[in-house]
């Protein structure tokens, strides 16, 4: 068993900063869980949640929320939500880190600057993490394009430059995240890859194993984040021609309320599809295993940009960890984690191109089957997050504190 040895008279105490609903984020879950399990005591300041504390959860994870939920849709909204919730973790901060006394601050972003909250434990000893989830500057660009030259662009760069300088070490999702920071002036050295691994824990093929067929449709999942920059409108118009060719064929969009969900909406009203796509609101993590479950292909039709072509595609590992497979944007960032035949690849530009990939998986079980064996070979046997959680253990233990976690397995 993983655990803190106590090299001071107490354990490890951690401070993970972020601006999200802290139950309904994996990456930071998954950080704080390891820890506990560890040994390591851990408080979250987060963003109000509104998923509620699962029962039987750790005592070493005390969550410590603002009442500002985390939801910006403009670049104006983005900046007070922004600027709001800094000023109210610093005075959430102050007096927690004076009664706790944090050994690490683990500042996650968006936006990159939240680690300067923690201004008062850096003057008092503690070390600063900065977890890049996703760069600023692509990130915007690829949300507002309009954002990609002028005042506000360069401060983005500035601020993650700044905020990297002083941190004590960085992490990150990818080596494509890595190469962008570095050539933005942080030290490779300096940063640490911690990639996205889907939780065996919730993603469970035994827990939920697969139930093709009870539903008496063949159906397509996608199952996250509703923007312009997931292409949903291209598979959506895909279904006039696959109800034609497919029996009893579904399109299930499952996400939280966006202006842009409103606009699929109303798509499938134009199209008449309503029998043939549904749009159901997002449900929490621990039943997306479920949805899964009753599917037949996961989508991820993204275009792309210079954020969705090297930002790590959560829902495509969560689709091929649960064995089904995956029609997929030809991006980099897939390629790159599935090879040329882990996944089926579509030109996410061409209806025409989506529909034929679909029909043959539809028609032909053998190569539907070999879909998902190679997903598994490319990804899911090369992968673990054992091997990502000590990865962190040795970022945490090369920070020159009195207490550390032993990488002792026995």
């Amino acid at each position: 068993m993983t655990r803190v040895e106590e090299y001071s008279s107490k354990p490890m105490r951690v401070c993970m900063v972020v601006l999200q609903d802290y139950y309904s984020d994996p990456r930071v879950r998954r950080y704080a869980e390891a820890l506990a399990e560890a040994g390591a005591e851990v408080d979250v300041l987060c963003a109000k949640c509104s998923v509620p504390r699962p029962t039987g959860y750790s005592p070493k994870i005390q969550v410590h929320a603002i009442p500002i939920a985390h939801g910006s849709s403009s670049i104006l909204s983005y900046i007070w939500e922004y600027s709001a919730c800094f000023l109210l973790f610093m005075l959430r901060m102050i007096p927690l880190h004076l009664k706790r006394n944090f050994h690490v601050i683990h500042s996650h972003n968006m936006p990159d600057f939240l680690i300067f909250s923690a201004w008062l434990p850096r003057l008092l000893g503690a070390r600063w993490i900065l977890d890049v989830h996703d760069p600023m500057p692509e990130f915007f660009v690829s949300k507002y394009s309009k954002s990609k030259s002028g005042v506000f662009h360069w401060l983005l760069k500035i601020q993650e430059r700044l905020s990297a300088k002083l941190a004590h070490r960085v992490l990150t999702a990818n080596q494509n995240f890595q190469n962008n920071l570095v050539n933005r002036g942080t030290p490779a050295a300096k940063i640490t890859v911690i990639n996205n691994i889907a939780d065996t824990k919730i993603f469970d093929r035994v827990q939920h194993p697969r139930q093709r067929g009870t539903e008496n449709r063949f159906v397509l999942l996608y199952a996250g984040t509703i923007a312009p920059r997931y292409g949903l409108e291209m598979p959506i118009r895909a279904m006039v021609k696959l109800k034609e060719r497919v029996p009893n064929i579904l399109l299930r969009i499952v996400g939280p309320h966006t202006p842009h969900r409103d606009e699929l909406a109303t798509l499938v009203t134009q199209l008449k599809l309503e029998t043939w796509v549904e749009i159901l609101p997002a449900v929490p993590i621990t039943e997306v295993p479920a949805l899964m479950s009753h599917a037949d292909l996961g989508i991820y039709t993204a275009t792309s940009d210079p954020h969705m072509a090297i930002a790590t595609p959560t829902k495509v590992l969560e689709y091929a960890q649960m064995g089904l497979p995956v029609v997929a944007a030809q991006l980099p960032i897939v390629e790159q984690i599935f090879g040329k035949d882990g996944v089926t690849y579509v030109d996410s530009n061409s209806v025409d191109d989506f529909v034929s990939k679909v029909v043959r998986l539809w028609s032909d079980p053998q190569h539907y089957e070999e879909m998902t064996r190679r997903a598994d070979k490319a990804f899911v046997a090369a992968n673990s997050w054992a091997k990502e959680r000590d990865k962190y253990f040795t970022v945490l233990n090369g920070l020159e504190l009195k207490t550390k976690i032993s990488m002792d397995r026995s």
